[in-house]
């Protein structure tokens, strides 16, 4: 089976795709921040 990538579909998904694991990144940043500060505040103390 041949894909099109030429077809707006294709671009479609793929931009949801890309989109989707920009945010699954931006969370597992978010979650890695979180940890280094709780980590400097045990420090802290």
């Amino acid at each position: 089976m041949s894909v099109d990538v030429n077809s707006q579909s294709f671009k479609e998904e793929m931009i949801a795709e890309i989109k989707r694991i920009q945010n699954e990144l931006n969370e597992e940043n978010q979650l890695k921040r979180l940890q280094r500060e709780r980590l400097l505040q045990r420090k802290r103390q």
